[in-house]
């Protein structure tokens, strides 16, 4: 296996996994009602705060920076950057970004509209701040994330800031190109310490790891390479300061601990994926990686409805069912959310491809 073919593999891999990660961030919910009574995460029982913050707020926190360089990296790869370039690439991600952004922001639109026609409202799936009916020119400028960071479809910022991104490409290329690594530290820096400016139309966030994975690109360095001359590093510093993460989160400084975690831990999760896909342990499954944009679009009202369903029928009162609760409903937004895509690719196959960016 060349260089090359097991840096596509690993990408390719890392896409699912990653997926199920912003799932678990999203699943992660720090009030919760037990036995009609509210409570934080936190005083519900030591297992449940411990595994939620640990996998929700550690271990997946790397997956949308992660994101953001393998986006950053494919953006650059292999082509000299050239106007006409810039032309195609545009072009390319109107229908891969663009057209799934606005039909997803829709769906989310509608699943609201819907739930609120019915004449008896169920407080628990009716948002009291969202109500479509009585929306303003304004209020739709909000959802589709024009005069907010953040659309309708909240997963969906990450496709709005990476649109952002490849928008400003010229510039970020241009940047790498004078600065070279040492604009890559000064953004890096910006978004260590919090850096920026307010409202922010991008996040430093997005520039800074859009940015890391363009360098790698833009300077032909190989990520897999690159992370492996870290690998023994990374493999024993990761799970250190994971464990320091989540024991430190109460803490103020946390935050510090918390961005040099994230930085270690996609350097670890390539070196494991790259290491097991060498061995020929793994191997990428082309219909999860496609499968992966549909859990990404849809989990999110997904997991509000499971939430309610699981709390209704369980009425967990103990440590041990909430964690249960916690672990269950990932698995089963997984499930559905790709049974519902490999449905929808052999009902309406076109239209499947268009709603997921030709993927």
């Amino acid at each position: 296996m060349t260089k090359d073919e097991l840096q596509s593999k690993t990408i390719d891999y890392l896409r699912f996994p990653l997926i199920i990660g912003v799932v678990f961030i999203h699943a992660f919910s720090s009030v919760v009602i037990v036995n009609g009574e509210i409570k934080t995460c936190e005083s519900i029982g030591p297992l449940f705060y411990y595994s939620s913050e640990f996998f929700s707020h550690v271990i997946a926190r790397t997956s949308i920076p992660l994101f953001f360089i393998i986006s950053g990296f494919l953006f650059f790869y292999k082509k000299e950057f050239t106007p006409k370039t810039y032309k195609e690439k545009l072009k390319s991600r109107f229908k891969s970004l663009f057209i799934p952004y606005l039909y997803w922001n829709i769906f989310i639109i509608l699943y609201h509209f819907i739930i609120q026609s019915f004449p008896i409202k169920n407080n628990l799936l009716y948002d009291a701040s969202i109500i479509i009916r009585d929306f303003t020119f304004t209020d739709f400028a909000h959802a589709f994330g024009i005069l907010s960071p953040c659309p309708i479809n909240y997963p969906f910022w990450f496709i709005r800031d990476l649109m952002l991104a490849v928008l400003i490409s010229p510039l970020i290329h241009s940047f790498i190109k004078n600065t070279k690594v040492y604009g890559i530290i000064f953004l890096g820096v910006i978004w260590y310490l919090g850096f920026w400016f307010h409202p922010a139309i991008i996040r430093p966030e997005t520039l800074f790891f859009f940015s890391l994975g363009a360098f790698f690109s833009i300077n032909k360095k190989n990520i897999v390479e690159e992370s492996h001359k870290l690998f023994t590093s990374s493999i024993i510093i990761y799970p250190i300061i994971a464990i320091v993460d989540l024991l430190t989160k109460n803490f103020d400084f946390n935050i510090y601990i918390h961005k040099i975690g994230i930085i270690c831990g996609c350097v670890c999760f390539i070196n494991i994926v790259a290491c097991f896909i060498d061995k020929e342990k793994i191997t990428p499954n082309k219909s999860l990686v496609i499968g992966s944009f549909i859990v990404y679009a849809i989990h999110e009202p997904f997991i509000k409805i499971l939430r309610i369903i699981l709390f209704s029928t369980l009425k967990p009162e103990s440590d041990g069912l909430m964690t249960f609760i916690y672990f269950i409903i990932p698995i089963l937004i997984i499930f559905i959310t790709l049974s519902i895509y490999y449905a929808s690719r052999k009902l309406f196959p076109r239209f499947t491809r268009l709603t997921t960016g030709g993927r």
